[in-house]
This record gives C-alpha cells, sequence and structure tokens, in this order.
C-alpha cells in the first residue's frame, strides 16, 4: 500500500495538556516564590544540598517526617529559598495562578513540551467514530453492536464465574481492536512545542494510506 504524505496546520481551539504520567508535589518537586514554581531538577538539588554540607540532614529529615516533610521550609532554613538559588537547581519553571499543592507536568523531551503523533491520532479517531455514531447509526448497528450484543447474551447465561471474565476480557479486546483498527494506516510524526504564546501544531510527517 502506497501512502501519501501531507503537510496539516492544525489549530489548538483550546487550553491543551498531555500529561507526562508524573505527579509533583509541593513537598518535595517544587518551591513557589510569589507566582512562579521552580520544579527542581534532582541531580542539581542533591549537588547543591552537598556542597553546603546538609545532604544528609535532608534525607534524614525527609525520612522522620514522611508526608509532612516540606522542602521549602527546609530551604528557608538555610537561606536557600532565593531566587538566585531557585534559579541555578531548577530544571524549568511555570507561572500560575493560586497556590497548587500538586500538578501534572506535561510530556516532554530533552526538556521541552511536544506533542506525540499518537495523541492526534487519538484525537482523530474520537471525531470519527462521533460521525460513525451519528450519520451511521445503523451500519454501525449491523457491523458491530450485533456481534456484541450476542456476546452478551452469552455472557448473561454463563454462571460459572471464570468463564464469565474470560468472555468479558475476549469482549473489551474486540471492542479495542476495532477502535484501533480505525486509523491503522495513518502514521504520525511527533511535534514539538514552539514557545508558550504558539496555538497551532505543524506536522511534516503525516502519510495517508492511497486506496
Amino acid at each position: 500500500m502506497d501512502l501519501e504524505r501531507r503537510r496539516y496546520r492544525i489549530t489548538a481551539l483550546s487550553p491543551l495538556h498531555i500529561g507526562s504520567g508524573d505527579l509533583l508535589y509541593v513537598s518535595t518537586d517544587y518551591v513557589q516564590l510569589e507566582q512562579r514554581l521552580f520544579v527542581f531538577d534532582q541531580k542539581r538539588l542533591v549537588g547543591l544540598l552537598k556542597e553546603r554540607g546538609i545532604l544528609t540532614t535532608f534525607v534524614s529529615e525527609m525520612a522522620q517526617k514522611g508526608r509532612s516533610f516540606n522542602i521549602k521550609d527546609f530551604l528557608r532554613r538555610f537561606n536557600l529559598d532565593r531566587n538566585e538559588v531557585l534559579e541555578k537547581v531548577s530544571s524549568y519553571q511555570i507561572e500560575v495562578k493560586g497556590s497548587p499543592r500538586e500538578f501534572r507536568p506535561f510530556i516532554k523531551t530533552q526538556g521541552k513540551p511536544y506533542i506525540p503523533g499518537s495523541s492526534v491520532k487519538g484525537a482523530l479517531r474520537v471525531a470519527l467514530l462521533y460521525n460513525i455514531l451519528k450519520d451511521c447509526s445503523s451500519q454501525l448497528e449491523n457491523i458491530l453492536f450485533s456481534p456484541i450484543k450476542i456476546q452478551l447474551d452469552r455472557l448473561s447465561k454463563i454462571l460459572d464465574q471464570k468463564k464469565y471474565n474470560e468472555q468479558r476480557k475476549k469482549l473489551r479486546r474486540n471492542l479495542g481492536k476495532f477502535l484501533e483498527e480505525l486509523l491503522n494506516g495513518f502514521s504520525l510524526s511527533d511535534k514539538k512545542g514552539e514557545g508558550r504564546k504558539s496555538n497551532f501544531l505543524l506536522f511534516d510527517n503525516l502519510a495517508i494510506p492511497s486506496f
């Protein structure tokens, strides 16, 4: 199957967030000064604490206090909660409103946010599914829902819990396979961020199957 490559500009109509899977806490992962968060680079932070001779104290207090430990209070005791110090040990900074106790960072590569091609592909898949449900409901019922109804009927007649669980997993796999195959022929490259004010994504590598 030949692939046709096209270049598209996609405008984000709302704030966009794709999480890295991490959850950062104010008690250990960052410090807030006024309306700015300084997110620590752990290696730089350890280097600073070691240089000041307080690394052992830091580790000991974290172990003793557990969740009640607060890194900003610890740094303040040693006069290290200053802007110029925090800039040296932070990997990046964020302007915020309020005082977040935790936050989920945007996915990054080499310290810069980027849009995975798989995320855009997932958004396209949702849009396609919506249009299929809206415009082709009768055809979809024959293609998809009829087999599902058959499997659901089988499930309702199974009394054995083990067999019930096996059939349920099979049904979920079939649904997942259907969703994945919707855009099976499309290939999208990742898109790196171009700054805070950029509100569009430009993909150089969108491969579309030619039928």
